[in-house]
């Protein structure tokens, strides 16, 4: 932490939270940041106070080539809710309820390929059976084998590229905030009232290695 500075810079591996359906707790040491002032050390956080569950999650599945053509002449004529047919199309597949399943409203080109091919970002929701695991897996399974089950049979998921793994990127709790607003409110009040605070949970949604700014 530079002189001044009023950030700490955490680099989180991507596979620090990477169980959808898990419990997490976060231990932040009282030696862990000190007054510039005259290095008095703050207050930090117990291992039994900032405790989390991952929920939902999200990831990414990319288009073949001859997906991502077809899939920009539906766009031009439909915009984003072409999405919303595709995501109810895996969801019944798989099967699960639809709303189980969404994809963001956007889309990428991967830069890793020499052909022009389209990343989208799928959302895994809620808690019931079967559970997000078991769907990742389904879709994983779906996917590698798209050339003999329904995959290759359907209009939208046939543009799924089968060569491109089915990664998790990014797990998301429903419960918590994001770490940087509340490692900042939790420093911020120990630094100008010396009291005791609540402490309440975070977690940050990021694809690769999370580097987050964290007020203090």
């Amino acid at each position: 932490m530079p002189d001044g500075s009023t950030k700490v810079l955490i680099d989180i591996f991507r596979c620090t939270f990477n169980r959808p359906g898990q419990s997490y707790s976060v231990e932040v040491g009282t030696n862990f940041v000190r007054r510039l002032k005259n290095n008095e050390p703050l207050i930090g956080i117990g291992p039994t106070i900032w405790r989390f569950t991952t929920d939902d999650a999200s990831g990414l599945l990319r288009l073949s080539a001859n997906g991502t053509i077809e899939f920009k002449k539906a766009y031009s004529h439909r915009g984003f809710s072409i999405l919303q047919d595709f995501s109810d199309q895996i969801a019944d597949i798989i099967p699960i309820s639809r709303s189980r399943i969404k994809f963001r409203d956007a889309y990428q080109r991967d830069p890793h390929t020499k052909l022009s091919q389209i990343l989208l970002r799928i959302y895994l929701i809620g808690k019931s059976e079967p559970d997000i695991p078991n769907v990742i897996e389904d879709i994983r399974d779906l996917l590698a084998n798209k050339d003999y089950n329904q995959f290759s049979r359907e209009n939208y998921t046939s543009w799924l590229d089968n060569t491109y793994p089915f990664v998790i990127t990014a797990l998301i709790s429903s419960a918590i905030s994001i770490l940087n607003t509340l490692l900042g409110r939790i420093y911020e009040a120990t630094i100008r009232y010396g009291r005791k605070v609540n402490h309440d949970s975070g977690f940050l949604e990021n694809s690769t290695a999370i580097t987050e700014e964290i007020e203090v």
